[in-house]
């Protein structure tokens, strides 16, 4: 996982003196669902910091005096599959088979064309699915809820600024090598 200023200009953005290793996820294998948060909660906590009050900083360069930083997270990009477990979104077999409608197999159909059916979710439907995933008390009843609503909890919730309907985003590398498009 890195991290890349977007405030810097675009020829420098993705050099690698201007990008933040935030974390690595080993293999060999893929860390199921619910594991992916432990993974991002340092990332997160950064971000809250940075993001209320924000971190002053005593002395730069261009401030001799110090200045305050304010950051946010506004996108993540990754491939399919992390973007998924990311967003704490069910994989793709899933009855709620898509991260960014509320379609299910059984209502509408995996082959459904219907563009008119796919009602996208939202931040607060994310919200109240992951609220109830927390409340449960059990690991049978986070399967139940699971199974119901195909969201878990995920550490990207806990931004104030953050909205995990919209701004997870899988690209178009990944897109084009998977032939989603």
């Amino acid at each position: 996982m890195s991290v890349v200023c977007l405030s810097l200009p675009a020829d420098l953005q993705y050099s690698l003196e201007n990008m933040f290793l935030v974390g690595v996820i080993l293999g060999p294998n893929e860390p199921p669902l619910t594991a992916v948060s432990h993974n991002l909660t340092l990332v997160v906590d950064l971000f809250l910091e940075f993001w209320d009050p924000g971190v002053y900083f005593s002395c730069t360069t261009d401030y001799p005096h110090g200045c305050l930083v304010e950051c946010a997270l506004i996108l993540v990009v990754c491939n399919l599959f992390a973007a998924r477990k990311l967003a704490g979104c069910a994989e793709t077999g899933h009855e709620y088979f898509c991260s960014v409608c509320n379609c299910a197999q059984k209502i509408h159909g995996i082959n459904t064309t219907n563009y008119h059916l796919w009602i996208c979710c939202t931040n607060t439907e994310c919200w109240a699915a992951s609220a109830k995933f927390l409340q449960s008390t059990t690991a049978a009843e986070q399967a139940s809820t699971f199974d119901q609503t195909g969201v878990c909890f995920t550490e990207l919730l806990c931004l104030p600024h953050f909205n995990v309907a919209r701004c997870v985003v899988v690209d178009s590398m990944h897109n084009l090598f998977l032939g989603l498009i």
